[in-house]
């Protein structure tokens, strides 16, 4: 036994079999750390380690299913209670390195990037957790002797958004167990597995939006051999895709043990990887971050500087990622600005990202039914109005929805309009800007009135 003592953070229950490369990245590295002596710490969800597992386990909260938000507040609660020793410690995602510090500030601290988390969490929990998200990111990156990438991608992403920070990068190579990958008895599989003799597909792994099943589950339909779909895995969305799959051949099978998985990939004729991340797995970072914000909501309109503000882009770079998306037919210029194009969608699903949380109505009045809409949009978009800048335009079968946006995007008005209808929505940043976007609404909602007063239009009341 060496006098090393290494803490490897990771949101992974050792205890339970889940889906996911970073727990067995993770437990692969906890055991082969133990074996050449070293003390091993492994700080996760769950538990308790088996006892056979060479290293000692602490819970940073019991619930297997924590969120990772629920992991980092526990990780604050386990140092604070000194119940990690470690000379070293190792977290697999920038921001659960910050509860360490500042008290394990002269340890050696190291991250391992599995991908780069930002996107997938402005997709499923919108803007304000994705700003928090990346207070705690910049902080874990600063912090971190060593930030090691076991793929080139994340290591290009993470060196564009943190160029003084690069010199600390490493690309970090993964080991594989070659002699796990052999060829199984396939008719001897199919028989264990229960297996029919028609075409089976298999989708294994989690169970969660951003792995765009929604996609495979339209696409089944439109298969001439009808397959029966085998879901190997486990997660949020478990209950609704056994809802959608009521009516089509399938099997869900739960989560699979790891020793078992060759013996189902050789049991099926194909195994479907449909996720949003990796079928765009060769777009930029800014072509893939604003195709997945684009697809968010197909029917809108965004212009240029609206999706500067929302997503933080430097104009040129901006510039040259629509210039390529339009090369490559998944985003269309139009008079009102950008949206994504059929072909986008073909690829990733709408359903596949989480819409935005309703805003706070403002005030909701009467508009004559003899307003000319189209007239009245004609003559708002594009303008400023105070500080407001324009943002963009949403059509629907309902009606109308435009958008107007502070410089710094922490407050955003959305009028609503439609025959008999005008609503003007505030999204803010925090609940102290809500006074301010509640003044900005009045000041928004006047300057309609005196569009729609003009002689090209009717009156309104109020």
């Amino acid at each position: 036994m060496t006098n090393l003592q290494v803490a490897l953070v990771a949101g992974i229950d050792p205890a339970r079999t889940r889906p996911g490369g970073t727990r067995s990245y993770v437990l692969g590295l906890a055991r082969y750390l133990a074996s050449v002596g070293v003390d091993v710490t492994l700080v996760g969800i769950g538990g308790p380690a088996a006892e056979e597992d060479p290293f000692e386990f602490v819970a940073a909260i019991p619930d297997p299913s924590a969120s990772s938000l629920a992991f980092h507040r526990g990780l604050t609660r386990v140092v604070r209670a000194q119940k990690v020793p470690a000379g070293v410690v190792h977290t697999q995602r920038p921001d659960d390195l910050v509860p360490f510090l500042p008290k394990f500030a002269a340890s050696g601290l190291f991250i391992t990037i599995h991908g780069d988390p930002l996107p997938g969490i402005r997709n499923r929990h919108g803007r304000v957790i994705s700003a928090a998200y990346r207070r705690l990111e910049r902080r874990g990156i600063s912090a971190a002797r060593r930030v090691l990438f076991v793929d080139r991608h994340s290591r290009d992403v993470f060196a564009r958004r943190y160029a003084s920070q690069s010199e600390k990068f490493v690309d970090s190579s993964v080991g594989i167990d070659l002699d796990s990958f052999r060829v199984a008895d396939e008719a001897g599989s199919r028989t264990a597995w229960r297996l029919g003799d028609g075409p089976t597909v298999l989708f294994a792994g989690r169970l969660e939006r951003e792995k765009n099943l929604s996609l495979l589950l339209r696409a089944l339909p439109l298969c001439e051999t009808r397959p029966t779909l085998v879901l190997a895995g486990a997660g949020s969305e478990s209950k609704v895709l056994e809802r959608q799959l009521n009516r089509s051949s399938h099997r869900v099978l739960g989560v699979v043990p790891h020793g078992k998985m060759a013996s189902l990939y050789a049991a099926v004729d194909a195994t479907i990887l449909p996720s949003a991340r990796e079928a765009i797995d060769d777009l930029r970072e800014h072509d893939r971050e604003v195709l997945e914000f684009l697809s968010q909501e197909p029917a809108s309109q965004v212009a240029f500087q609206g999706l500067r503000r929302r997503l933080g882009i430097h104009p040129e770079q901006l510039s040259r990622a629509l210039h390529r998306l339009a090369e490559g037919e998944l985003v269309e210029r139009t008079e009102l600005g950008y949206r994504v194009t059929p072909r986008a969608l073909g690829v990733l699903s709408p359903s596949s990202f989480r819409a935005e949380e309703p805003g706070v109505t403002i005030l909701q009045t009467y508009l004559p039914a003899d307003v000319d809409l189209r007239s009245l949009v004609q003559a708002l978009r594009g303008t400023w109005i105070g500080p407001l800048r324009w943002y963009g335009l949403t059509e629907s079968d309902d009606g109308m929805r435009l958008g107007w946006t502070l410089e710094d995007d922490t407050i955003r008005l959305e009028t609503f309009m439609r025959p008999g209808q005008l609503i003007v929505v505030a999204h803010v940043a925090s609940p102290e800007r809500l006074d301010q976007a509640t003044h900005l609404g009045h000041q928004l909602f006047q300057h309609v009135v005196r569009e729609a007063s003009r002689d090209l239009h009717s009156g309104m009341s109020s």
